[in-house]
């Protein structure tokens, strides 16, 4: 029989609260949900999104720990059950916890073509400004000659 899923509750302030958890939930590295949109897919988001009156706004996971930043008054002994309650049950699933960070999308057809053009505008551009920049420091040098003429003949 597996062992009972034990979970430590460590309030931040009013709005975090830190979970440990006696057992790993999520292994690679650190997965941020900032919305229910970002949640969907991982089921141990999505519950704690989920959670009535929790007014839960952020849920970060690593390792066994797992985050929880809320908006609402309700205090973290009322809203820590129900976090408790929904690590359990997502560990317990058999599903992983957590879904893998997805991959970002494919570049569109031609957009390498974009790039290049708009590499090659900032090249002429920069390109121009050393010019001009050039001959603004050509032009101080004569003007500083002339000066150093005019002071010398004094």
């Amino acid at each position: 029989m597996d062992q009972p899923i034990g979970i430590t509750a460590e309030p931040v302030d009013n709005h975090r609260c830190k979970f440990v958890v006696s057992q790993p939930l999520h292994a690679a590295g650190v997965r941020r949900f900032a919305s229910v949109d970002e949640a969907k897919g991982s089921p141990l988001a999505e519950a704690i999104f989920a959670i009535p009156a929790g007014g839960v706004t952020e849920v970060i996971v690593s390792g066994n720990i797992v985050t929880v930043v809320k908006d609402s008054p309700a205090p973290w002994q009322a809203v820590g059950k129900a976090v408790g309650a929904a690590i359990r049950a997502a560990a317990a699933s058999g599903a992983p916890p957590v879904a893998a960070k997805a991959a970002p999308p494919p570049k569109a057809a031609g957009a390498g073509a974009v790039n290049d053009e708009s590499k090659k505008k900032c090249q002429k551009r920069n390109k121009k400004k050393k010019e001009n920049k050039k001959s603004l420091n050509e032009e101080i040098e004569i003007k500083e000659e002339k000066t150093l003429t005019k002071l010398t003949i004094y």
